[in-house]
């Protein structure tokens, strides 16, 4: 019964509406109906408001979890103190391969399960019966291993700029701020930047030792206690560049020039040590 009443009222609406429709002429044989207020010259309705920008820090902490899990990357690094290109590991263990773009033997750097591998220069390897690496474990003292300290530290310096660590202590004390978009090499990306102390970039680090920390905290404080960072983030939330800016640093020397980061390849993954057969073990050669 219901659904009849539905039906006859529905024809009965019908019936008005062509019957009203009728008289005023604008029927399918009259002239066209006089528009309704509505549709007669009224405003477009209002767009939805634009979202608003994402918070600096949360973008990130986003970034910072993207790349800890993707854990390592190929990358090249210019200015600063060396120019080249290599894999960092920064996902636990780290490992580091680094070849500068000399291609000088001495240019060469590895760091794989503790040790720090450094290439022989070609006029020294006589010396060292002809094999290409000295290998410094991290463990090994100054007074017992000469240099022992100054091998391990050309390493540390790398390991030191684990991407996740850095976009990390930026996002939650270097107050960062948007910059706005700026492609890397014609990829689309944003950049964002924030200024921190040396010393809490470093402390939030945990995966190196407290003396490798110390060691580069050293040779980092020679320039002052502050840093820039600057990073370019693409919409995946991958770090596709980082550069590092020491204000105080004089001006003209080599850590007076911003070091820049680009990173590739995502995942990259590992660092293998250099041949046994072609590595001389500071520590043993010199009973350390």
């Amino acid at each position: 019964m219901r659904t009849l009443h539905t039906l006859s009222a529905a024809a009965v609406s019908v019936v008005l509406t062509l019957g009203l429709a009728a008289c005023s002429g604008g029927g399918p044989d009259g002239p066209p109906a006089a528009p309704t207020a509505a549709g007669s010259g009224s405003a477009p309705a209002a767009s939805p408001s634009a979202p608003p920008a994402p918070n600096p820090a949360e973008v990130l902490k986003g970034s910072a979890a993207v790349m800890a899990k993707a854990g390592s990357a190929k990358f090249t690094v210019e200015g600063g103190l060396e120019t080249g290109s290599g894999v960092m590991v920064w996902q636990a263990p780290q490992a580091l391969q680094f070849d500068s773009r000399s291609g000088a033997p001495e240019g060469r750097y590895r760091v794989v399960d503790g040790a720090t591998y450094l290439g022989v220069k070609e006029s020294e390897k006589a010396a060292f019966k002809g094999r290409g690496w000295l290998k410094f474990d991290q463990k090994a003292a100054d007074d017992k291993v000469p240099g022992a300290g100054d091998g391990i530290l050309v390493g540390g310096r790398f390991l030191a700029r684990n991407p996740v660590a850095e976009l990390t202590a930026a996002a939650e004390g270097g107050q960062p701020a948007l910059v706005g978009p700026d492609p890397v090499d014609g990829a689309p990306a944003v950049h964002y930047r924030a200024a921190l102390e040396v010393a809490a970039l470093l402390n939030a680090q945990p995966e190196l030792t407290a003396d490798l920390r110390g060691r580069v905290l050293t040779d980092l404080g020679k320039d002052g206690t502050g840093v820039v960072l600057d990073f370019w983030i693409n919409d995946k939330g991958e770090l596709l560049r980082l550069k590092e800016t020491r204000p105080a640093a004089a001006v003209g020397s080599p850590s007076g020039r911003p070091t820049t980061f680009t990173y590739t390849g995502l995942g990259a993954g590992g660092v293998e040590a250099p041949a046994a057969s072609d590595v001389t073990d500071m520590a043993k050669l010199l009973g350390g």
